[in-house]
């Protein structure tokens, strides 16, 4: 986007002026910040851009040039804004000040260039102290091609919803320039930044802290311990555990119980652990990065300004957070229809069947084998009649150089193929088709371009109910070097493969999300369907298009294990929507293994069986007995969970935060090395069941409250060790004190989400035995079109208070948080479904009223039934009938 001469100068004129203003006012007196908060003024630093000494190489400036970012930033309307106190000098940053000291007034400027001997740095304040530093060299002659290179970065991986900044600047940043070193430090933030001019190494120290996490995807744990940690996007067949480098995405970031470092550099990086410092060294002398504060809060403050920098979640439609039943490959139209009547005959809910690439005519993506598919349309309509179910294809980035293939000769008639090192001949090398070339991802007119196929009149045979997976988009090419593309290709631009190879998936995903969303031309704003893609690469920013899948796993006990943290890992890296293949993608589980996974699968955020092509089918209604009914018992409970999932889900596209949670994101005093236990949500701690043999499961669980079993409201104390016999059906899940969950009962008789909405809501209702309260969230829409953006929807308080239990309106004060951020409509939405027809209440001592009826249940559990009470209206039920 352009900006015309006469409007620069007008903004920078304005600019200087109201700098000036404030500039002498400082000289006069110190004025209050906004908001009480007190901070010191360094008089050794630079205020507001002005220096003591008149050194032409170390001025801060306007940024004036074609940053994304900044781009942005001059659009906006000038306005007041306090300063930005930056120091360039060596000496330690002052004390803080006494309460009644007071910091000057004036214009800050959220876009600084800041110029030294021997750097150049762009400083962006994101407002609430996030920072976004781009670095390169002053004066030297690639300066400016490597500015190019590095900032058309945050165009695709900072979200578009960012604010131009606006804010007061709440923390000071000192930047120390000794030689040929340069240290940024943010006292407050807990950080410090330093970097050698001549050298791409970033050293990042985070002080005051006893732990880091971060760096996902790995093996080897939550927490980061002393190594060395390789950074690049692999088609990681056969993975080791325990490892220290990345399989098939990557999330640079890493994070203390305080601060945290986002990496935006692309190119594949290294990272070496040494206690809490991280040392950063990447192939693309490309240093930008982005600082987060934290909070109050901790960990979750800096997850929250992570999502809020590269962009919250997406809102998944409802159907996908369901069960998928995959596998490589479902051989013909009969047998996906075999498959998901079978399911349905064996009371097994199911929302979609999956396709791996075998569905297509010689691996041509959006194509299918007409001798075994010869009716899609029809296939699909008969999954959606019968049982309300969804199909998903395979859509991977190598495309086969067959000349009668439309969608290679569209792409090489456009010019959008990656390039050979000569930038004139298509890369080519070797995948599933055979000779394959490779989208240019970088390249936006080939994004827009691939969007384009997914459209109905270009996609022949896909319906609304066709959705998409992204597979080998590492990218995979099995004739190059580690099995993925060689360092030397080109991209659009002049821009090298190795310079950007961790972005590949990332751009994939973004380019299908954009095709799902516009694939219906006649769709109206607000009505177009959700899309769901599942992506295997990623990068910082892709929880805005996909969901996740930790790759190619082992039908193994010690991967079943290793999928807690890695789920975990990719949580605490911004991406919630992630799971594991349930039963283990490579060889034949054991019975035993493939019912203990479906335990813990039907909690994974995305939960779906998927098995390589050469293994035994596996289908779940073709177990026996006992193990049957242990994965039918655990579709039940995912179904029932249904509501609580999407409620979740809906907050994380809101707030940012994962929904499977190690302990340590919300008790602080937890071992952060403990995953044996973690919650699932707000509201649930989940201890899996992960070894082969044993006859007692050890749970402690946290906080000062009791914990309650999910199934028989047993109370069980916290802080103590409980030894749980085990069988074949434990799976022990607890519910916190104090929450309300919203489930669904009666799910025996459904066959998917569809039908879901029929069925009654149970409350459960784990009371604060202090406070005798409770309170919990639903969140409610038409769960799968985007008109909830628009304000269509409902949010819902359910809170117990003096012994009344009331559902609290949408437009109350304790939603008000969420409101912010997606206004409801004027017109309140009312969706279609059931009523609450029973509350199940644990840890209630008090006598009912006696006009509810009542009857006890479980361990100390009560059933209040004969309820009709709206999910959407207002209502308050006494629980004591007092007078």
């Amino acid at each position: 986007m352009k900006i015309h001469m006469k409007t620069l100068y007008t903004r920078l004129l304005l600019g200087l002026g109201v700098f000036l203003i404030g500039f002498f006012a400082m000289h006069n007196k110190l004025s209050e910040l906004p908001g009480g908060n007190n901070h010191a003024v360094d008089m050794h630093g630079t205020i507001a851009g002005q220096r003591e000494d008149d050194d032409d190489d170390s001025k801060i400036t306007r940024h004036e040039t074609k940053h994304p970012i900044v781009e942005k930033v001059h659009q906006a309307e000038a306005k007041p804004e306090k300063i930005a106190i930056i120091s360039t000098e060596t000496e330690k940053p002052k004390p803080r000040p006494h309460d009644g000291e007071k910091e000057p007034s004036g214009p800050a400027k959220p876009i600084w260039e800041h110029t030294t001997k021997k750097n150049h740095l762009t400083i962006i304040h994101y407002g609430n102290s996030i920072y976004h530093i781009q670095v390169r060299e002053s004066g030297s002659d690639d300066a400016h091609a490597n500015r190019a290179h590095c900032s058309r970065w945050p165009e695709v991986i900072v979200a578009d919803e960012v604010p131009v900044p606006q804010e007061v600047y709440k923390r000071d940043i000192i930047i120390n320039e000794e030689g040929d070193k340069v240290t940024i430090s943010l006292p407050t933030h807990n950080l410090e930044v330093s970097f050698e001019s001549n050298g791409k190494s970033i050293v990042v120290d985070h002080q005051n802290t006893k732990y880091l996490t971060g760096l996902p995807e790995r093996t080897s744990g939550v927490v980061l311990t002393d190594g060395s940690y390789e950074l690049m996007n692999l088609d990681a067949n056969h993975y080791r555990l325990d490892s220290k480098d990345a399989l098939y995405g990557i999330v640079p970031i890493v994070m203390s119980q305080k601060s945290g470092f986002l990496n935006l550099n692309p190119s594949r990086t290294t990272v070496k652990v040494h206690g809490t410092t991280t040392t950063w060294d990447s192939i693309q002398n490309c240093r930008q990065f982005v600082i987060y504060p934290g909070g109050d809060n901790s960990q979750s403050d800096v997850l929250r300004q992570h999502s809020f920098v590269t962009g919250k979640p997406f809102l998944p439609p409802i159907f996908s957070i369901g069960y998928h039943q995959c596998r490589w490959n479902y051989v013909d139209q009969e047998d996906v229809l075999t498959v998901s009547n079978k399911l349905a005959e064996h009371k097994m809910p199911c929302d979609a069947i999956w396709l791996d690439i075998e569905h297509t005519d010689r691996k041509h993506y959006f194509t299918w084998d007409h001798h075994k598919f010869s009716e899609p349309v029809e296939m699909q309509n008969k999954l959606r009649d019968s049982y309300s179910r969804k199909l998903v294809t395979i859509s991977d980035p190598h495309i086969s150089r067959s000349p009668d293939y439309f969608v290679f000769k569209e792409a090489q008639e456009k010019n959008y193929f990656v390039k050979k090192a000569n930038s004139k001949t298509d890369y080519d090398g070797h995948c599933w088709p055979g000779g394959s070339s490779w989208i240019d991802f970088l390249n936006p007119e080939a994004r827009t371009w691939y969007a384009d196929i997914f459209k109905f009149d270009r996609y022949k045979g896909s319906t609304e109910n066709t959705y998409t997976w992204i597979d080998m988009n590492e990218p995979s090419v099995f004739s190059g070097p580690r099995t993925t593309m060689h360092d030397e290709a080109m991209h659009i631009g002049g821009v090298r493969h190795d310079q950007v190879h961790n972005i590949y998936g990332h751009l994939q995903s973004m380019a299908a999300y954009k095709g799902l969303l516009e694939r219906n031309p006649e769709a109206k704003p607000g009505s177009e369907k959700r899309p769901f893609i599942l992506s295997r690469s990623f990068f910082a920013g892709t929880q805005r298009y996909a969901a996740i899948w930790t790759g190619d796993n082992q039908a193994k006990w010690s991967h079943m294990a290793a999928s807690v943290h890695m789920v975990l890992g990719m949580g605490l890296g911004g991406i919630p929507f992630v799971g594991a293949d349930v039963g283990g993608f490579f060889d034949n589980p054991s019975p035993k293994l493939f019912a203990r996974w479906y335990q813990l699968g039907c909690l994974y955020p995305f939960f779906r069986s998927h098995s390589e092509i050469t293994t035994t089918r596996r289908e779940p209604y073709l177990m026996h007995t006992p193990y049957e009914e242990i994965i039918q018992s655990s579709l039940y409970r995912r179904y029932s969970l249904i509501p609580y999932f999407y409620t979740q889900f809906f907050n994380a596209s809101v707030e940012g935060l994962p929904i499977w949670r190690p302990l340590f994101l919300i008790y602080e005093d937890e071992d952060p090395t403990r995953i044996d236990s973690f919650m699932v949500g707000d509201s649930l701690l989940f201890s899996p069941i992960v070894q082969e043999s044993v006859e007692t499961h050890e749970v402690t669980l946290p906080g000062s409250l009791p914990w309650y079993d999910f199934e028989t409201g047993e109370s069980f104390a916290p802080a103590e060790k409980h030894e749980i016999p085990v069988t074949l059906k434990t799976s022990p899940l607890f519910q916190a004190s104090g929450s309300i969950i919203a489930t669904k009962v009666g799910v025996e008789t459904i066959t998917s989400t569809v039908p879901l909405k029929k069925l009654p809501y149970q409350l459960k209702v784990a009371v604060n035995t202090e406070s005798n309260c409770a309170r919990g969230k639903l969140f409610l829409d038409d769960e799968e079109t985007m008109a909830y953006k628009e304000g269509k929807y409902n949010y819902k308080m359910i809170t117990l208070e003096n012994d009344v239990l009331k559902l609290v309106c949408a437009h109350s004060q304790e939603t008000k948080s969420v409101f912010s951020v997606i206004p409801p409509s004027d017109v309140p939405y009312t969706p279609d479904t059931a009523p609450i027809e029973s509350i199940l209440v644990f840890g209630w001592s008090k006598e009912f009223s006696s006009s509810l009826s009542v009857e006890s249940v479980g361990n100390g559990g009560h059933l209040i039934s004969g309820l009709s009470l709206s999910v959407t209206e207002e209502w308050t039920l006494d629980l004591v009938g007092k007078e």
